[in-house]
């Protein structure tokens, strides 16, 4: 049974948990969603427990069925990523003060 939202895409642009978490919801929902990140990673992938380096449980929970991809450099069109962004629906952004 399609979701609600099937059919609209979701660029996400956030970190931490709520933006993560919001996104999430709206993958429930149907959206495709997929997650931008800077080459650092999220800051929560290492935060608490985890078995692997990058896939601590925080990060894995508030991330699931999310292709990702890593911010280097501007947004480009010109691969399949690029291009899958660029025809979004939405935009939910709340980068770190201190990344480019």
């Amino acid at each position: 049974m399609p979701g609600t939202l099937e059919g609209i895409r979701v660029v996400e642009l956030t970190t931490v948990i709520l933006g993560p978490w919001a996104t999430q919801m709206l993958g429930d929902m149907g959206a495709d969603v997929i997650k931008v990140e800077t080459p650092a990673g999220d800051t929560t992938r290492n935060l608490g427990p985890r078995k692997n380096e990058g896939m601590a449980s925080m990060y894995l929970a508030s991330n699931r069925n999310k292709p990702s991809i890593v911010k280097r450099g501007g947004m480009r069109c010109l691969n399949s990523s690029g291009r899958r962004m660029c025809s979004s629906t939405i935009c939910v952004r709340k980068w770190p003060k201190n990344s480019a």
